[in-house]
């Protein structure tokens, strides 16, 4: 297998920018909220330049500025300005870099037994990472998405940790229904391990229909198709945000020793493992990696992780872990744990599997987490059974709760001092009875 750093062939610099800027058309005023009666608290000329805060406008018409030398920020209407793309001619990248200190904001859907994240930049620009369940064919994901990014928006790029069916379940309806820029998948799936007779599943043929179906310009990037694994800080940055990618693999690597019959393990384990920095903080998402082999000790290290913790170490150490593999007892060995060292911990789980497991919450609060700093997108779930080993974690356990989706997202910010806050999006939700669709 080639060892292609795959960003900088494919990708190049386009993602070393800022966020795009304005040029003032004429005289103008800076106003505090975005409609004509609000307070003008600055004055621009013609041709001065102007730092873009969010992309899109507000629904009045304005943009969200900051004035590079007066320091304001306010809102100035569409009309008066020239819009550009990247950076401002002649603007150090501290300055650029000050005109974009919102916060980071990431989203963790609770999409159920999956995962689907939302990174919302400090400019207003959109990244996702994992798209979810395959619930409705993806309508149902799809619809929480929107409630997040305003449908027809552009997304930056679209990272697809590897091919199971709830990690990459709205597809369709998101290609079709936002203005992808790039989209990165391994592009490894069941039937290319099983027999030739074998068809993709139904999701992951949906995703290669939406990815071949697009009606805007897109770039698709298959690791399996360009025979490629990611190298460890291959790095983009979209303005004052890095991206850093640890890991993600067209197929796994023969060391690894995975059996050739072992579907579930060998799709999870080329899983795209991937970091966001900002203000000196990161949030480190772990896919379906996997880190050890079931039944055996705390301390095994296999496949992803064992990667992961003998190439990437240097960028491993995180403040947030969006956990592996949704808290299954196959993620989080104790040297993956250790090196990532993470403040607070969030699962990604549903009603099914018994995730997150007690075994792997046990490593993790033994390693220092603290119990009040994890949080799972299935609160007070109950998938025990009477005369079976209960293998779920317990905390928060409502007896006979079969949690649903949709009611316990998990929101990460982390604004432009550095401070970062992690909470559930609905403080006190109540256990209802899961949907079946």
């Amino acid at each position: 297998m080639k060892k292609i750093l795959l960003f900088f062939l494919l990708l190049g610099s386009a993602y070393e920018v800022s966020a795009d800027y304005l040029i003032v058309g004429r005289a103008a005023t800076i106003k505090d909220q975005p409609n004509g009666s609000a307070t003008i608290i600055d004055r621009v000329d013609e041709g001065e330049i102007l730092l873009l805060l969010e992309t899109t406008q507000s629904p009045t018409g304005y943009f969200k500025v900051k004035h590079p030398n007066h320091h304001t920020t306010g809102w100035i209407y569409r009309s008066l300005v020239r819009r550009h793309e990247g950076s401002p001619p002649g603007f150090p990248e501290e300055i650029v870099s000050a005109g974009s200190g919102g916060d980071l904001m990431v989203t963790v859907l609770d999409v159920g037994p999956g995962l689907c994240t939302i990174i919302k930049l400090p400019d207003g620009r959109y990244i996702v990472y994992d798209l979810g369940h395959w619930r409705g064919s993806g309508m149902s994901v799809y619809a929480q998405i929107a409630e997040v990014i305003p449908p027809g928006s552009p997304i930056e790029l679209v990272v697809l940790s590897h091919t199971d069916s709830d990690h990459i379940g709205a597809a369709g309806p998101v290609f079709e229904n936002y203005r992808v820029k790039k989209v990165l998948y391994t592009g490894y799936e069941k039937s290319m391990i099983t027999t030739a007779s074998d068809a993709p599943s139904g999701t992951y043929q949906r995703l290669v229909d939406a990815i071949d179906n697009v009606t805007y310009p897109l770039e698709a990037i298959n690791l399996h198709e360009k025979d490629s694994i990611i190298t460890p800080g291959t790095t983009l940055k979209f303005g004052v945000v890095r991206l850093v990618f640890l890991c993600g693999f067209g197929e796994p690597l023969n060391e690894w020793g995975l059996g050739a019959t072992d579907y579930s393990k060998r799709i999870n384990a080329v899983s795209i493992v991937m970091k966001a920095e900002y203000a000196g903080k990161s949030i480190l998402f772990g896919g379906d990696a996997v880190g050890r082999f079931d039944g055996k000790p705390a301390n095994d290290l296999q496949a992803t992780e064992k990667f992961l913790v003998e190439k990437a170490s240097q960028w491993l150490n995180s403040d947030i872990v969006i956990s592996p593999h949704h808290g299954a007892d196959n993620g989080g060995s104790t040297a993956f744990i250790n090196a990532t060292s993470p403040e607070y911990l969030i699962f990604s789980a549903g009603h099914d599997f018994e995730h997150p497991r007690q075994t792997t919450a046990d490593r993790y609060l033994l390693a220092g987490v603290r119990l009040e700093n994890i949080f799972r997108t299935d609160r007070g779930d109950d998938e025990s059974e009477a005369g079976k080993p209960d293998k779920e974690w317990t905390q928060g356990r409502i007896d006979g709760c079969k949690d649903s989706y949709g009611d316990d997202d998990v929101i990460i910010t982390i604004t432009a001092d550095g401070s970062k806050r992690v909470k559930y999006k609905n403080a006190n939700a109540l256990c209802v009875e899961e949907i079946d669709e």
